[in-house]
């Protein structure tokens, strides 16, 4: 198989060096043909000089800082492999996790989604804050888009190549709530979707405003909903 990997980042330069070699020791170890593509979304801080020092890493990077859906749409859009994978570019999601994606995909899969929130997951670390808000948000986005998965929000998903360019380029959400809007759409084009369990790394430098966040992609929510319902007509 060939594996694209596509990191959105956004001034992340003083941990994207070590975090891109790992998963580049997790890749090689495992005899995987791949690409890892960084998209710098506006940073100001050199992300993108750091990030193309490293081997297998391209660089795309945006002038300004549209959003981390818009970024992970760039990477999409270049990808060459068979089977595309983006993940979070503080590594939140350990490269382990890459392995059931790409096993899940080579079986059939259209669509693997990581979640926090399965029954086999092995940890649900988060603050009672972020997990209340996280959780009321998932809720709120499988009874009104009609969804059946666990986790809408979890940061590393992967795509057979020719089901991500198609479900990204119907994309029109360029924030946080992209996630929503991927799996809404693989859903109603009965795309095969699973869930893999993975546990997600504690953060102090997470870039997520858990309140206003939250309430910009419960209005994303809204959008799609809306959006799905004016293609009716």
């Amino acid at each position: 198989m060939t594996v694209s990997i596509v990191i959105p980042a956004y001034n992340e330069a003083k941990i994207i060096k070590n975090n891109l070699e790992a998963i580049n020791h997790f890749m090689q170890k495992n005899y995987y043909d791949y690409e890892i593509i960084v998209v710098d979304d506006g940073s100001t801080d050199g992300t993108s000089f750091v990030a193309a020092g490293v081997e297998k890493v391209k660089v795309i990077a945006t002038p300004t800082n549209k959003g981390k859906g818009n970024a992970v749409k760039q990477g999409v859009k270049v990808a060459e492999g068979d089977y595309i994978i983006f993940t979070d570019a503080d590594l939140a999601y350990d490269p382990e996790y890459f392995k059931p994606i790409l096993e899940s995909l080579e079986l059939g899969m259209d669509v693997v989604i990581g979640s926090r929130y399965t029954k086999q997951a092995p940890c649900k670390y988060q603050s009672f804050l972020r997990r209340m808000m996280s959780e009321s948000f998932i809720w709120l986005a499988n009874k009104i888009l009609d969804l059946r998965v666990s986790d809408v929000q979890c940061g590393i998903k992967g795509f057979k190549n020719s089901i991500a360019k198609i479900l990204f380029a119907r994309q029109t959400i360029d924030g946080f709530g992209f996630d929503v809007e991927l799996i809404s759409n693989a859903t109603r084009s009965g795309y095969i979707i699973c869930e893999v369990p993975v546990f997600m790394k504690p953060s102090t430098a997470t870039k997520v405003n858990v309140i206003n966040d939250t309430f910009k992609m419960f209005i994303n929510i809204i959008t799609i909903r809306r959006n799905q319902h004016a293609k009716k007509h």
